[in-house]
């Protein structure tokens, strides 16, 4: 190793790393996945929108907030999963 490269991280480090990375997106993608209705019920642009966010968000369920934290949450992760492969691929840590 010469000295213009940067100490590369312990193995348990890059790991904790790359947990938190997909964690946190998977957090993200599952907040704004729930609460976008209750966002857009305020905050539309038209009057349509707010009208449409208004009605789901009169119907909603407890059950359909799980599932779509749980559709959030798996798609921030699977982002998180993407980028950590590239990172692995490309031999960088995040």
């Amino acid at each position: 190793m010469s000295t213009n490269e940067p100490a590369r991280k312990g193995p348990v480090a890059r790991l904790t790393g790359f947990a938190a990375i997909i964690l946190v997106l998977a957090v993200v993608g599952g907040a704004v996945s729930l609460f976008y209705d209750y966002v857009m019920q305020y905050r539309g642009e038209t009057w349509t929108q707010r009208e449409r966010s208004a009605g789901r968000v009169e119907r909603d369920s407890t059950s359909a907030m799980k599932r779509r934290f749980v559709i959030g949450a798996g798609s921030g992760a699977l982002i998180g999963i993407v980028y950590v492969w590239r990172c692995l691929r490309r031999r960088e840590d995040p």
